[in-house]
């Protein structure tokens, strides 16, 4: 049984975690990959149907569309964060976390609702948690019209104002 203090440790690793997680998430959806920095480790990867996207011999993150197996260009995107098993070992961490995500398209104005499912492992640096691997998983899809969809141009007009 662990000691109260390795409880707490726990928590704390899992929480910081957590919030690694959803910052992942933010910076998508507003499409701010210059955050990439707080998210991954200096040589972490990220693949995307397959395809590496960022690591070793990439310039910040290379998104070609086959990657994320979308049928034309996303003008707005949010993701909705479900379950994550988070596997502690030490300074590493093995990670499962579900989301579904809405891409806006435009030509026609579209929705895109994706089933994800990534699987991570993390490291613990001096600086905090970050994702030394990430695979992105396309498990389901399906596309419905639009009704409303504000692009992420206006979107980036909205936080100025905020």
């Amino acid at each position: 049984m662990p000691t109260d203090s390795a409880a707490v440790r726990d928590l704390i690793d899992r929480a910081e975690i957590e919030a690694l997680i959803k910052l992942y998430f933010t910076a998508v959806d507003r499409k701010r990959i210059d955050r990439w920095d707080e998210v991954f480790a200096p040589d972490g990867r990220l693949w995307m149907g397959g395809q590496l996207v960022r690591g070793e011999g990439i310039s910040g993150m290379a998104l070609p569309l086959d990657a994320i197996q979308v049928p034309g260009t996303p003008v707005g995107a949010t993701h909705a964060l479900h379950q994550s098993a988070i596997d502690l070992e030490g300074d590493t961490a093995k990670g499962e976390t579900y989301a579904v995500s809405y891409l806006v398209l435009a030509d026609p104005q579209r929705v895109l609702v994706r089933g994800l499912r990534y699987l991570d492992r993390f490291v613990r640096l001096p600086i905090g948690w970050r994702l030394q691997e990430r695979w992105h998983n396309l498990d389901w899809m399906y596309e419905c019209p639009a009704i409303h969809a504000v692009p992420y141009v206006d979107r980036m007009k909205l936080e100025e104002l905020a």
